[in-house]
């Protein structure tokens, strides 16, 4: 599942995610152009757990930032949600 384009106003992106703790399988990126920046795993837990990403190198009010979640591993699961 892929976002669609936001701009990047702050020096942070915090975010809630639980679910597997498999990278490239279960995960949430956060795509700039074609590329994956930053990348995110649950902790094997359902609970949503707080995160913050340093992103002020992608800020300054550029368009065009993406994130996106993998597909579920088999038999795993992943969730997150967003926020500014």
């Amino acid at each position: 599942m892929v976002s669609d384009l936001f701009e990047i106003d702050l020096p942070y992106l915090s975010f809630r995610i639980g679910g597997g703790a498999h990278e490239g399988k279960t995960c949430l990126n956060l795509v700039v152009g074609d590329k994956v920046v930053r990348t995110a795993t649950g902790r094997n837990d359902e609970k949503l757990e707080p995160r913050v990403w340093a992103v002020r190198e992608f800020a300054a009010g550029r368009r065009g930032w993406r994130s996106s979640t993998t597909p579920a591993a088999a038999g795993g699961t992943s969730t997150s949600t967003t926020s500014r």
